[in-house]
């Protein structure tokens, strides 16, 4: 009755609300857009981290200082169990070995003969995860990546592909061979049947990697050859399920680095003795203290739209309810009781609440999807392909979340209650009749 009789009041109780309402949940879906941004930001920017084998020191006669690496290995299902952890995306790692072949001529160095002309394969999960590529000394330009399930694919450079009149999709047969070095000459130390394997061209690069003099035919940066594991597993020159040398890691948000490393130090498989852990955030720890700032301010932020949303519901509710003095003083003089005025009040200020509240809801979904065009950040360096490896999977989607409808829809009301039993209690400590005195 007091809703119908009171319209203007009532209006003006409903914009209040619904101000409210409306600017709580912007705030809500401008801290979601900016704290996605920032999730996207530090996909965007990635984190890895290796677990490489220790270096010995040693000092020979003549007092000279040299570092060794200690042989070590990984089998596959250590690996595994590192992977299990759900927040390492994606492992790398490379094998290394040697190949000829009666179909390629490879791009002479050094004294190089039909003995030593070879060039290096190096066997790896994901070509594009080879930090050759992640600093752009490599440039893919036909063909596609490497990447995990692949069988039998190769990629080579520009030059031994133009050298050999090769393209994507032709295929070559590879036979193992051996590197040595002997008094300076280079030779095939490879004797007896050798293993060989048809390959096909996955794709060809370019390379700005620098050609040192006197390097011989299989060190040449032209010769180098990017395969699949399998492909040196079956020459021979490495053990299936056995990794030596770096194992790389990568992370999809570097943010979780130190948990995954804590959790890692615990597999009981990798011998700490012999191998350590390196962490590479340098990029995400240059900008990360703007970016903890902004989500810390987006959180503060819906906290002041909160507290200046509730004090102003407070001072009006208590303007409006001391104007209504009177009519308390005769509730309470024909026997309705304080506590059942004080519900009163409150079925009032819900019923126009609860309107506010719904049609906030559609004014915000509404604008949710502009909010997000405008906020959403697209970050156009990416450390990995979407394409191959689909790591970057954070989308701006708008809308706002049914948890934060809820969310707010219990702080208002706790918020108004508690504004409508403060606004309340002067009037309600009073008697009837010094009520209906202080209004004649």
């Amino acid at each position: 009755m007091y809703i119908r009789r009171s319209k203007k009041k009532t209006v003006l109780m409903f914009g209040i609300f619904l101000l409210i309402s409306v600017l709580c949940f912007l705030c809500t879906v401008i801290a979601k857009e900016a704290n996605l941004s920032v999730e996207k930001i530090r996909e965007s920017i990635g984190g890895e981290f290796y677990i490489r084998p220790t270096q010995k020191s040693m000092v020979d006669e003549g007092g000279n200082i040299s570092t060794e690496t200690v042989d070590a290995t990984i089998s596959k299902e250590t690996i595994k169990e590192i992977l299990d952890e759900s927040k390492v995306r994606y492992w790398n790692t490379v094998n290394y070995g040697y190949a000829k072949s009666e179909q390629l001529r490879f791009v002479p160095g050094q004294d190089d003969n039909e003995g030593n002309n070879m060039g290096r394969i190096r066997s790896m999960n994901y070509s594009e995860l080879d930090e050759n590529f992640l600093d752009g000394t490599y440039v893919m330009l036909d063909g596609k990546h490497i990447v995990a399930g692949d069988s039998r694919k190769v990629l080579i450079t520009d030059q031994l592909a133009e050298t050999n009149g090769l393209k994507v999709g032709d295929r070559i047969w590879l036979k193992s061979s051996k590197l040595q070095e002997k008094d300076g000459s280079y030779y095939d130390g490879l004797t007896g049947n050798r293993a060989s394997v048809e390959v096909e061209v996955k794709g060809i690069y370019s390379t700005t990697e620098e050609n040192i003099m006197n390097l011989p035919t299989a060190a040449m940066p032209e010769n180098s050859v990017i395969a699949t594991f399998d492909i040196l597993d079956e020459l021979g020159q490495s053990e299936p399920g056995i990794y030596k040398g770096e194992q790389r890691f990568f992370v999809k948000d570097p943010k979780e680095i130190p948990a995954i490393e804590k959790k890692i130090r615990a597999i009981p498989g990798i011998d700490w003795e012999k191998y350590f852990i390196y962490s590479n955030d340098y990029k995400y720890s240059k900008v990360s203290e703007g970016m903890e700032e902004m989500e810390t301010l987006m959180e503060l932020l819906r906290i002041i739209v909160y507290c200046v949303g509730i004090i102003i519901l407070f001072l009006v509710l208590i303007v409006n309810i001391r104007n209504r003095k009177k009519e308390a003083g005769i509730y309470l003089s024909i026997g309705i009781s304080k506590r059942m005025i004080v519900v009163q009040y409150l079925l009032e200020v819900t019923l126009t609440f609860l309107a506010a509240f719904v049609i906030a809801i559609i004014v915000i979904q509404g604008m949710s999807g502009v909010v997000a065009d405008r906020l959403f950040v697209e970050v156009p360096e990416k450390l990995i392909s979407v394409e191959n490896l689909n790591v970057n999977g954070v989308d701006g989607t708008g809308g706002l979340p049914a948890v934060d409808i809820v969310m707010w829809l219990g702080l208002e009301i706790a918020g108004l209650y508690s504004a409508v039993i403060l606004a309340a209690i002067p009037i309600l400590k009073l008697q009837p009749k010094t009520i209906l005195s202080q209004m004649e």
